[in-house]
């Protein structure tokens, strides 16, 4: 492997500028050199840009780009990538597809033992940009154009030579297979958020076994704040600065996670609105060429939606218009330590009420004295979608806690228990709710007669009389439902565990108001909402609990109806 900077440069005899320490060596903690001086000074040498201003000028590094890579080509002593895994984060026109670009073709060009480079996106049309990115390196530099040889019609730059190949891959994962990478480049993983992406993405990420090293960089903007709880990208960023050691400088997050060697570089600008400061939004666009003057248009772009300039020009998650809650707003209500784990997945204990049973009675064990009252919401499917039991009750301090398990036939739908077959197991789920019903002192249970009436027949035997409530989903009270949660959560009356799977039942939630209240719709065909309804329904029945009403009946309540 050529180019290793261990204390200096060896550069093969060539001649090459020495970077400043400062900025460049984070990697000499842990790691006993780095390629990244070595590949500034490359593409100075052999990277001819072709596009707008900076038509014919070398490819000279920024700072932040020179920083950034510095880190990510870290080596350890046998000259192998010390991280597997890199992502950037960064707002969009900062230059990232021309340095990773720059970077694949300097990988096809320098590395030892026949490198196979697999260019990929979220679309065909945006892996095509990275490779045209290549392509335009190499018909630019006399010296790469004797190296490589493109051909166009297969997506595909060979080195003459026979020992290396840049390959532009389609986003289909059946394509996928069969190939030995010694690096991946994907690009706007923000993007990677439909099933069949996510097949490609672990298709892409188990590609290169047959390696001693295979690195995987991922470039991206933040994702929106819908997608993100869920997407590729929100687990990524999520789990590596929770598990990893975590550096922030300015604008800049940086977490290294040791044990699974992925490092991850975040922009983010510290703003909240689209009209905060614009000198907060230069802070995460480290690029020369992105000024205070540029930001400020695009701030004020009236086609350009709020969420969308967060998210494009600030690496801010952001909800849009059609949200039914913000991202921070339901962030905002998260109280991970009011709940303790129970003995299964999905569903917590609220502290300080009850310590010794999980609410769905896995424990064996009961705790004594008075049971805390509450409410269950089920809503959901017996197939394709997901079924979904929440919880609320009233803590002492007068906030309802809310919690759910989600049940799902599909891997890729957010869920906490997974159900194969192709069909929810509905006696397991119906045991659990008798089981909850045993634990705590239910009060109401409402739930949605289109997939649960088989359900609602079961419980009607086994549960005490005047404990189902039948609430229809386009009725008044589904409104009233809500309309309830919704203020809850904003005014912050509503308390929650802070689940993954919960907010992205949240986050894919899309809504509009009328004059008869709210009406809620998914945002994609395949991302399941039903956690939703399910904790409205639950938090509305808890605020009406103890109070008379003149739908209550013997037996069976129905709400329902437009009355």
């Amino acid at each position: 492997m050529r180019g290793v900077h261990r204390g200096r440069l060896e550069l093969d005899g060539r001649r090459a500028p020495v970077s400043t320490a400062a900025v460049a060596e984070r990697w000499a903690d842990y790691a006993d050199g780095t390629r990244g001086d070595h590949f500034a000074w490359w593409c100075e040498a052999y990277c001819v840009q072709s596009i707008g201003a900076f038509a014919g000028l070398p490819l000279i590094l920024e700072p932040f780009q020179t920083e950034f890579f510095a880190e990510a080509l870290a080596v350890d002593g046998n000259g192998l990538p010390f991280w597997t895994s890199i992502l950037f984060v960064l707002p969009r026109k900062n230059g990232k597809t021309t340095g990773l670009s720059a970077f694949a073709s300097y990988h096809a060009a320098e590395d030892d033992g026949s490198p196979e480079v697999l260019l990929a996106a979220a679309s065909d049309k945006q892996a095509d940009r990275l490779f045209e990115g290549c392509v335009r390196f190499v018909r630019q530099s006399e010296y790469l154009a004797s190296l490589f040889h493109v051909r166009d019609y297969v997506g595909e730059i060979a080195r003459v030579d026979g020992g290396a190949s840049i390959l532009r891959m389609s986003s289909k994962a059946e394509t996928l297979h069969g190939y030995n990478p010694s690096l991946v480049v994907a690009d706007e993983l923000a993007q990677w958020h439909a099933p069949s992406l996510r097949k490609a993405w672990a298709a892409l990420t188990t590609g290169g076994g047959a390696r001693a090293a295979t690195q995987l960089f991922s470039i991206t903007v933040e994702a929106a704040a819908e997608e993100r709880e869920d997407s590729i990208l929100g687990r990524l960023v999520d789990a590596n600065e929770e598990h990893g050691v975590v550096e922030r400088v300015d604008a800049l997050t940086i977490s290294r996670n040791f044990d699974a060697r992925v490092l991850v570089y975040r922009y983010s600008a510290p703003a909240k609105r689209r009209h905060d400061s614009v000198s907060l939004f230069k802070r995460a666009n480290p690029a020369s060429w992105i000024t205070e003057e540029y930001l400020a248009k695009q701030q004020a772009n009236p086609e350009l939606e709020d969420a969308d300039f967060l998210q494009l020009h600030g690496c801010v998650s952001a909800s849009s218009r059609e949200a039914f809650l913000s991202r921070d707003e339901w962030g905002a209500c998260a109280a991970p330590e009011r709940f303790l784990p129970g003995a299964r997945p999905g569903f917590r204990i609220p502290t300080g009420e009850r310590t010794e049973a999980d609410p769905f009675g896995a424990s064996g064990t009961k705790a004594t004295g008075r049971r805390r009252r509450g409410c269950i919401g089920w809503d959901g499917s017996h197939t394709y979608d997901t079924t979904v039991i929440a919880f609320a009750s009233t803590a002492p301090d007068g906030l309802v806690d809310v919690d759910a398990r989600i049940y799902s036939v599909r891997q890729d739908a957010p869920h906490h228990v997974l159900h194969e077959g192709g069909r929810i197991l509905m006696p397991e789920v119906e045991e659990d709710v008798v089981d909850l019903f045993g634990e705590y002192r239910v009060r109401r249970a409402g739930f949605d007669p289109r997939f649960l009436s088989r359900s609602a027949e079961v419980l009607e035997v086994r549960l005490p009389e005047e404990s189902l409530v039948v609430v229809e989903p386009t009725s008044k009270h589904m409104r009233d439902a809500l309309a309830a949660f919704h203020r809850g959560v904003k005014d912050g009356r509503v308390r929650h565990p802070g689940d993954r799977a919960m907010a992205a039942h949240v986050g894919a939630t899309k809504a509009q108001r009328d004059d008869r209240g709210w009406i809620v719709r998914k945002r994609r065909h395949s991302r399941p909402i039903d956690a939703v309804p399910a904790m409205a329904v639950a938090v509305w029945l808890e605020q009406l609990a103890g109070k008379r009403s003149v739908y209550n009946r013997r037996g069976l309540t129905v709400i329902g109806g437009d009355g």
